[in-house]
């Protein structure tokens, strides 16, 4: 996957039932916020979308899953951007995998996760992520998915 991001809001916020077995139940995000990072799927395939970033209290944070079919965004986090740098893994239906190296622990089912360590002993997966820079004074970050051409 290549992603480009937009400091802008669009698109209109709508989930879908799960298709992806290792993605069994999903957030609903039905209203966009006035601020706030969005995530927007331009790709060809539906996406199953987790978010990592890091809390006011210094805490590394992951949430999942979002599904996003084609054209469709979620809010991901509401309010005011606090941070520069946030993250995410997108398992297309396909099985594409689109990470990095940034880790974070995960489950196969709707979690919010506190800590990024000992993901294994705590029962979670620990997998990469991609990191999102919004920008140095960014209030709202729209983030679009998008396939390689």
């Amino acid at each position: 996957e290549n992603c480009n991001a937009q400091n802008e809001m669009a698109q209109e916020d709508t989930t879908a039932p799960a298709t992806d077995a290792s993605s069994t139940s999903k957030k609903a995000n039905t209203q966009a916020p006035a601020t706030g990072l969005r995530i927007c799927n331009g790709s060809s395939d539906g996406q199953a979308v987790s978010f990592g970033y890091q809390d006011a209290d210094g805490q590394w944070v992951s949430e999942g899953w979002w599904d996003l079919n084609q054209t469709q965004c979620a809010t991901v986090l509401s309010g005011d951007l606090k941070k520069r740098y946030y993250y995410y893994r997108a398992v297309a239906d396909s099985g594409t995998v689109t990470e990095d190296t940034y880790m974070f622990c995960t489950s196969r089912e709707e979690y919010t996760i506190v800590g990024d360590t000992d993901c294994e002993k705590r029962g979670y997966k620990r997998e990469g992520f991609v990191q999102i820079d919004t920008g140095a004074t960014a209030k709202s970050f729209v983030f679009n998915m998008t396939d390689d051409k």
